[in-house]
């Protein structure tokens, strides 16, 4: 199928090839009724630090005032795990693996396809409209695994070694993928609230909102990893707060 692709099949020819895979793909995931398993920030190995702020106040300050150190960015080592920038998707390698993702325009007024495949071999696809950015928003070399980050502002998910992670916890959308401690720590949203999850369980409190964007100013605020810690600015019973996760070093987990 990846070598049908890359032919660029007429228009019937490959929906005829995508059909089952678009009858499934298309599909939102399934939610159950059964919460994540639920674990205190401390039980998990995090340090869990938050501050109240205001909301027309200078963000940035705050949170610099509030932590003691300037906010975190992506360091050497970070970028040195994120994936290439290519003419049509993005390249990363881990290993002797090749990991690339690629946009392939469809007969469609409404979506394209854009696909993941290792070492030349389809491994996930995924549909999505592109408006004013992309919505493959890149791969990262996460403790080893591939982490494929996806949003075209109606679905948003991460493929993580494959799994989509949306459907793995039963979650309206997953964002913002990063690692603590070689685990995975991301946002997820289920039934209107946000939450974070790490190493599969949900940690801390839930918010009524988490800030997630990909362009212009906002983006700047939005949840992300860097400098080995995880920050995000969210809402909770109205009051606002930024948020810095990281994990505890051998000594304080003693």
């Amino acid at each position: 199928m990846v070598k049908s692709l890359r032919r660029v099949l007429r228009p019937c020819a490959l929906l005829t090839v995508l059909l089952p895979l678009l009858l499934t793909a298309c599909l939102p995931p399934v939610l159950a009724p059964a919460p994540l398993p639920e674990t205190p920030p401390e039980a998990a190995g995090l340090n869990w630090r938050e501050c109240p702020v205001e909301p027309e106040g200078e963000g940035w300050k705050q949170a610099e005032a509030c932590f003691g150190h300037p906010w975190p960015v992506l360091d050497e080592i970070d970028r040195a795990h994120k994936g290439e920038r290519t003419t049509r998707g993005y390249r990363l390698k881990i290993g002797q693996d090749l990991y690339e993702t690629r946009e392939h325009a469809l007969p469609l007024p409404i979506s394209n396809l854009y696909t993941l495949t290792k070492n030349g071999r389809l491994t996930s696809l995924l549909f999505g409209e592109f408006s004013t950015y992309s919505p493959d928003l890149g791969l990262a070399d996460l403790a080893g695994t591939v982490a494929w980050t996806f949003d075209d502002g109606h679905r948003a998910t991460v493929v993580y070694g494959g799994a989509d992670l949306r459907r793995t916890h039963k979650l309206d959308a997953a964002f913002a993928p990063y690692v603590l401690a070689d685990k995975l720590i991301f946002v997820g949203h289920r039934d209107d609230k946000y939450f974070v999850i790490y190493d599969g369980q949900r940690v801390g409190p839930v918010f009524d909102f988490v800030l997630i964007a990909h362009c212009c100013e906002p983006a700047m605020y939005s949840a992300r990893g860097g400098s080995g810690s995880y920050v995000f600015w969210g809402q909770r019973d109205g009051q606002h707060y930024v948020v810095e996760i990281s994990a505890q070093d051998a000594n304080e987990s003693e």
